[in-house]
């Protein structure tokens, strides 16, 4: 839980550094067919205990932990069980919908970190009509790293505090349109007042030019970036060893807080990157959100869709391959930012949000969904460290096999220096 508040530590490539897995029920027909969909009801194989046959979620050995679940209709999952470390007596047993708190956008989504240190297996007793979709995302560390199994409760304390409060330590609030610091330290606060284009350079290597259009489109605060209608607002860590230049192109102003920084081997800069693409629906097509290469950890994303048909834009599956190993399959774009069903509801919650979407209201949303919608989710222990390579891809699956479809997307990610193109 503390892990989840510290900034800082996102800044700092992991060690060791765990692999980020995600299990689901997306359609393994997917290998061999293009547009499979079926991602309900599929499962890792089977276990009896007595009488009672469960599916598995999650078979896997520690030491590890599980550091987000979620489901759409937890209630055709009958009850969930999680063993521990070999034990046959299941240190959680509850309907599946008692685990996953409803979320205000359709999905049912739970962030609580769950550690155990030799083994881990998650089933439920049920599939009412085949029809359970469900996703649990798992770090994995090497054999040799304490671990502390989980024994029931969660330490008291908001996860969200560490960045939504004032950070610690000695800080120096610069202000103006260009700011040119000098290092090594780190900016802790990022308070920016305009529009345009954001651009940073760190130790003379230009590192992001982020348009701001899409994170000021509606009013949210998912933890690391937050928009009150007025000023948007950017927690990441930001360190330096020698120098830096951010500057706001465009109209208004930058106020970053400045602090300290230990600038060390595992010291990392903060990049973004956006990415376009005008997609023909008739297509299988992938929208590559971010591939890169070199040593680092991707933080998060925002992605923003231009449609113009009525019908529903985001049935594609997520894909994500770490040093040339795919760790992701998912379910649906919209699973990825944890809502379900088409929904066009916005939302503001840790971690992610849908500050915009123009279908807001409608009766149906999957046949009544065009327009703009811009969701974002940000990660902190489901963090992507990568030693070499990575790449994040949503599938292009859209309901109107006859349209065309705008995408944009912003990443942002950690690098260790020297940095890849």
């Amino acid at each position: 839980m503390e892990a989840m508040s510290d900034a800082d530590r996102l800044a700092r490539f992991p060690d060791p550094a765990p692999t980020v897995t995600l299990h689901a029920s997306w359609d393994r027909a997917q290998l061999t067919e293009g547009f499979a969909n079926a991602d309900r009801g599929q499962f890792e194989g089977e276990r009896t205990f007595g009488d009672r046959v469960e599916h598995a979620l999650v078979d896997a050995d520690g030491p590890g932990a599980i550091v987000r679940t979620w489901a759409a209709n937890p209630k055709a999952g009958g009850t969930l069980r999680i063993r521990l470390d070999g034990a046959e007596r299941p240190a959680v047993e509850v309907p599946l919908a008692d685990w996953l708190p409803g979320g205000p956008a359709g999905g049912h989504l739970s962030m609580r970190p769950l550690p155990y240190a030799e083994h881990l297996l998650v089933t439920v007793d049920d599939n009412a009509g085949r029809g359970l979709y469900w996703q649990v995302e798992t770090a994995t560390w090497p054999a040799d790293t304490p671990m502390h199994t989980w024994r029931g409760r969660w330490p008291a304390g908001d996860p969200m505090r560490g960045w939504q409060g004032v950070p610690d330590g000695p800080l120096d609030t610069v202000s103006g349109q260009r700011l040119e610091l000098t290092g090594p330290g780190a900016v802790r606060r990022l308070r920016i007042r305009g529009e345009g284009t954001l651009r940073w350079t760190f130790d003379d290597a230009t590192t992001a030019e982020v348009p701001l259009a899409d994170l000021r489109s509606g009013t949210f605060d998912l933890g690391p970036w937050a928009y009150d209608g007025q000023t948007l607002t950017g927690r990441l860590t930001m360190p330096f060893a020698r120098s830096a230049v951010l500057e706001l192109r465009g109209e208004g102003t930058l106020e970053a807080d400045v602090g300290p920084w230990d600038w060390d081997e595992r010291s990392m800069h903060l990049r973004a990157r956006t990415a376009t693409a005008e997609v023909d629906t008739r297509q299988r097509t992938w929208f590559e959100v971010l591939s890169t290469e070199g040593r680092g950890v991707y933080v998060g994303e925002v992605l923003a869709v231009d449609n113009p048909s009525p019908r529903w834009w985001g049935e594609g599956d997520d894909e994500v391959t770490v040093d040339g190993a795919i760790t992701h399959r998912g379910t649906g774009t919209e699973d990825w930012y944890g809502y379900a069903w088409c929904s066009a509801a916005t939302y503001s919650a840790p971690w992610t949000a849908k500050p915009r979407d123009d279908a807001a209201g409608a009766a149906d949303p999957c046949e009544e969904h065009g327009g703009t919608s811009v969701q974002a989710r940000f990660r902190a222990l489901d963090a992507l460290p990568y030693a070499s390579a990575l790449r994040v891809r949503f599938e292009v699956h859209h309901k109107d096999r006859a349209t065309r479809l705008s995408l944009r997307s912003t990443a942002f990610w950690y690098e260790v220096p020297p940095l890849s193109r």
